[in-house]
């Protein structure tokens, strides 16, 4: 009876530290991709500013 018990508490603590990692690696995740789709949105701001523009050599006015 006495190893069940013990075999059944030390199931339940690895259950709540499995659980509680789980939460932190979904934490994790959603805090990366949240990096990641700010990063990709300021490269699209920075690359709108050079569209267009000055042209180039081959434009040149004679």
């Amino acid at each position: 009876m006495k190893e069940t018990r013990k075999r059944k508490r030390k199931n339940r603590k690895t259950d709540k530290k499995r659980k509680r990692r789980n939460i932190m690696d979904r934490l994790e995740e959603e805090e990366h991709m949240k990096d990641r789709q700010e990063k990709e949105e300021e490269e699209e701001e920075q690359n709108e500013g050079h569209k267009g523009g000055g042209g180039g050599v081959g434009l040149r006015k004679k």
